[in-house]
């Protein structure tokens, strides 16, 4: 479970959760219950597990699910109905006040990240063979091929595009809905935004070695323990490396979203008010449908977010 593997959990479970292309309970619960298969089914693309490396892997995975389900998708419905009464109270936005809500999602973030199921399978990780992570070497440099030649193939200008195309998209979703004016605003803000891909590519190039490196030392008796510091430093790995480009975006997209919010607000548009009140209602009744494999746990025994510094 490397870094790929890492970053679309994350997202899928902090973001996507509070931003599906529906705002349906049915079909948010439909995508929610499948999470922890689709996550089982990317790490199995690594490797040639054993049957019983499979059956530890779904079952770590299945108890972060429950854990998530139980104690943070309340949060989220939380933090939604918060920004909901902000926006209906009229009050014009400042920058720290859309500072405060991304500092919210880094803390969901984090939290999420402290309970990764894969800080909880270092058994796993030492039963690996040798020929188990020499397909995990294969997988990452497979992955690095596809990206090279994706990203090869397009210009600069059709990469404006397609990150244009997408941050409209995810507003929509929202029920935002930037009118012309605010889409070309979105497009000349995004033309000045630090470009990190080769960066960040390189970084994860290195970070990916370095797990590597790990993993053919897993029979070390401080393997746990390097083994979650260098999963803990990737959440971080973009910011520490390059920590003036990344406040450079976050404050481009700050100031964008300051004056978009501020514009539905002075023309009382609640649309984006109602969105999140019904998705934290959906996400509450989401959080209540606990799996009757689970109905005498207790998520708590799986995960507490501060064990792991």
């Amino acid at each position: 479970m490397t870094k790929p593997s890492l970053r679309l959990f994350l997202l899928f479970f902090v973001l996507a959760t509070l931003a599906a292309c529906t705002n349906s309970e049915w079909f948010l619960s439909v995508l929610y219950n499948r999470a922890d298969n689709m996550m089982a089914d990317e790490v199995f693309e690594y490797a040639d597990y054993s049957d019983e490396q499979e059956q530890k892997i779904e079952e770590i995975i299945d108890q972060f699910h429950f854990w998530h389900r139980v104690t943070q998708l309340p949060q989220y419905a939380d933090f939604l109905e918060s920004i909901s009464s902000r926006m209906r109270s009229g009050k014009r936005f400042t920058h720290t006040d859309i500072q405060d809500w991304y500092n919210q999602i880094e803390v969901f973030v984090d939290v999420s990240g402290r309970c990764h199921p894969i800080l909880f399978g270092m058994d796993i990780m030492r039963s690996l063979s040798d020929d188990q992570i020499g397909q995990i070497s294969d997988h990452m440099q497979n992955q690095y091929d596809r990206y090279m030649d994706r990203n090869e193939k397009r210009t600069a200008e059709e990469q404006l595009d397609r990150w244009h195309r997408n941050r409209v998209r995810w507003l929509n979703r929202f029920d935002l809905d930037p009118d012309n004016a605010e889409k070309d605003a979105l497009r000349a803000m995004l033309q000045d935004m630090p470009n990190l891909r080769e960066a960040n590519f390189e970084l994860w190039q290195s970070w990916d070695k370095s797990l590597l490196a790990l993993l053919e030392d897993r029979h070390a008796p401080d393997f746990d323990e390097r083994m979650q510091a260098h999963i803990h430093s990737l959440a971080t790995l973009t910011k520490e490396n390059y920590p003036d480009r990344v406040m450079q975006a976050q404050s481009l997209w700050i100031n964008y979203l300051v004056d978009l919010l501020n514009t539905r607000i002075k023309d009382q548009d609640n649309d984006f008010s109602d969105w999140a009140d019904k998705m934290a209602l959906n996400l509450r009744a989401i959080a209540a449908k606990i799996p009757d494999e689970h109905a005498d746990s207790n998520p708590v025994e799986y995960c507490v977010a501060t064990t792991f510094k």
